[in-house]
C-alpha cells in the first residue's frame, strides 16, 4: 500500500521512513513538510494512507485533510500528533487513526495493518470518511477505531455523538442517530426515541405489562424497554421474535 508522509521535522520523516521499510506491503511513495504540499502530492500520487502531522506552516494538518475530502481523494487519513487536544477533531473528520508522537513501531504497525484489513488487504480505494460496508469511524478516547457495525448490539443518542454500546466497550461516532437509521435501516431498528438496536443481537422480545415490552439483546445483561411510540413498528419489523398475538 502506498504512504504519503507529512511533516514538517526532518527527524519524524526519517523515523517514519525507517518504520515503514520495515513493514511488509507498505511503501512511501512521497513526502511533504507542510499541509499546502501535502493537498497537492496527494492528488498526484494517490497515496492509499497519508500520515500527516497537524500542526505544520502554511497549512495545518486539518485543514489539509479537510481540502482532501472535499475532493474525494480515495485516501484512509492518519494523524500523528505531540498533542492530544486534536483528537476530537480528527474524530469529527473520520480520520482513520490518530498516533501521538513519540510514535513506536508496534502502534504504528498494528494502524498500518488495521486499515489494510479494513480496505479489503490491498490498494482498494475509498473516500475519507467513508468505509467498507458496515465499518464505522468511532473513538475510543483519544484513538480512533473502524468498527464493524455487524459486532455492535445496540446504538444509544449521547448529546450530538451517537454511542455505539459494545460487550466491553462504548465507542463514540460524530454521526447522529438518524443518520445510522437512515443508512442502516435493514441491519438497526428504532427501539425508542434514543436506541437504535441490532436486529441479529436480539435474542426475543417479552412483554412485561398491558402495552410494555423490553428486547433482550445477545452479550447485554439489562433489557431495553421498547416505547409505547415505536411498539407497534418494533412488532412489525421483528413480527417472526414476537408471539401472535392481536394488538391491545
Amino acid at each position: 500500500m502506498k504512504i504519503l508522509v507529512v511533516d514538517d521535522e526532518r527527524v519524524v520523516l526519517n523515523q517514519m521512513k525507517e518504520f515503514i521499510n520495515r513493514i511488509p506491503g507498505f511503501h512511501i511513495v512521497g513526502y511533504a513538510t507542510d499541509g499546502a504540499k501535502a493537498v497537492v502530492k496527494a492528488v498526484a500520487l494517490r497515496p492509499d494512507i497519508i500520515l500527516m502531522d497537524i500542526e505544520m506552516p502554511h497549512r495545518d494538518g486539518l485543514t489539509a485533510a479537510r481540502d482532501i475530502a472535499a475532493m474525494r481523494a480515495t485516501t484512509s487519513i492518519v494523524f500523528v500528533s505531540a498533542l492530544r487536544q486534536h483528537s476530537l477533531k480528527a474524530f469529527d473528520l473520520h480520520a482513520a487513526g490518530y498516533l501521538l508522537k513519540p510514535v513506536k513501531f508496534e502502534r504504528l504497525r498494528e494502524m498500518l495493518e488495521h486499515i489494510r484489513r479494513m480496505r479489503g488487504g490491498s490498494g482498494l480505494h475509498r473516500a475519507v470518511g467513508e468505509s467498507e460496508a458496515n465499518y464505522v469511524c468511532c473513538r475510543a478516547g483519544v484513538a480512533l477505531r473502524l468498527v464493524d457495525l455487524a459486532q455492535v448490539p445496540y446504538l444509544r443518542s449521547r448529546n450530538k455523538y451517537t454511542e455505539l454500546v459494545c460487550k466491553d466497550v462504548c465507542l463514540l461516532s460524530p454521526k447522529s442517530l438518524v443518520h445510522f437509521e437512515r443508512r442502516y435501516g435493514d441491519m438497526l431498528v428504532r427501539v425508542r426515541r434514543d436506541i437504535l438496536a441490532n436486529r441479529a443481537h436480539i435474542r426475543g422480545i417479552e412483554r412485561v405489562g398491558r402495552e410494555k415490552y423490553v428486547v433482550q439483546l445477545k452479550n447485554v445483561s439489562e433489557p431495553i424497554e421498547i416505547s409505547r411510540r415505536n411498539a407497534s413498528r418494533v412488532r412489525l419489523a421483528l413480527a417472526d421474535l414476537l408471539p401472535d398475538q392481536d394488538e391491545e
